[in-house]
């Protein structure tokens, strides 16, 4: 692991003021994750995508977010410290999906990612395939509340939480039509499946685009595929041109550059 030694001067005004995570838990299974877990230099930061067997997914768990308690603590004798990371939090009500998923999720390894509501936090990912999150959980119903306490925490020492910069991957996909050169991201952040087109075509931009979305476009092969390049709103890693050839991807996070305007970071591409 690479660490370059700069100073960490105090943060912005009241950065220290509270939690400002969405309530919203994104979970998965790691044994489902195949690939783009694996973290930069600094030991720290995910910029890949996290890459699921055919047919895996992530979902959505909403929580109480004044409930919310995430924790990292170092653990361990002298030389032998690692990182013990925790997630807690309620969800309300006990209907027939919030059993269904506390019943799936046992005796699971999992992992957790949170968005922040400031644009400029990264988001946050709990767990690793080799150090997962595993699930207890309590339900109670009673005159004062009807709530199920989830608490995730760390099968063993590992490393610190990670910084998450790929894409979301849930079960929708959408489609992009054959011709497209300013793609709807009206659906939000996720995956987009290009067609092959019926000629050369050269994606020149998005439409409905928010700020620091992250969206993956996926490649459709064929005689036309699709292709970026480098300019405009697009900014791509050394320059590099990319087509949409068969089994590639490439993901942008969104920034707002202007009031109405925006430019599209590559993060990673395959």
């Amino acid at each position: 692991m690479t660490y370059a030694k700069f100073d960490v001067n105090k943060p912005s005004d009241n950065a220290g003021r509270g939690s400002d995570i969405k309530g919203i838990a994104t979970l998965f299974e790691w044994d489902d994750v195949l690939s783009g877990f694996q973290r930069d230099a600094d030991g720290i930061t995910i910029t890949s995508n996290l890459q699921f067997k055919a047919g895996a997914f992530m979902q959505k768990l909403y929580f109480t977010k004044s409930t919310l308690k995430n924790t990292s603590k170092s653990d361990g004798d002298d030389d032998k410290r690692g990182v013990i990371q925790g997630c807690e939090f309620q969800h309300p009500g006990n209907s027939a999906d919030i059993r269904k998923l506390r019943n799936f999720y046992l005796n699971r390894n999992i992992g957790i990612i949170y968005e922040h509501c400031n644009s400029e936090q990264d988001p946050d990912l709990y767990g690793s395939p080799c150090n997962p999150l595993q699930m207890n959980f309590e339900f109670e119903e009673s005159k004062d509340s009807i709530h199920t306490q989830f608490n995730f925490a760390s099968v063993a020492k590992g490393d610190d939480v990670a910084i998450y910069l790929g894409t979301n991957t849930y079960s929708a996909v959408e489609l992009v039509a054959a011709d497209t050169v300013i793609i709807d991201l009206a659906a939000g952040d996720g995956l987009y499946q290009l067609s092959d087109n019926t000629v050369p075509t050269v994606l020149t931009g998005f439409s409905n685009e928010v700020d620091y979305m992250v969206v993956t476009l996926l490649g459709s092969g064929g005689t036309n595929p699709t292709s970026i390049n480098a300019g405009g709103n697009f900014v791509l890693k050394n320059g590099a041109s990319w087509s949409a050839i068969a089994d590639s991807t490439i993901t942008f996070r969104v920034f707002a550059d202007g009031v109405s305007s925006f430019t599209y970071f590559e993060q990673a591409r395959t």
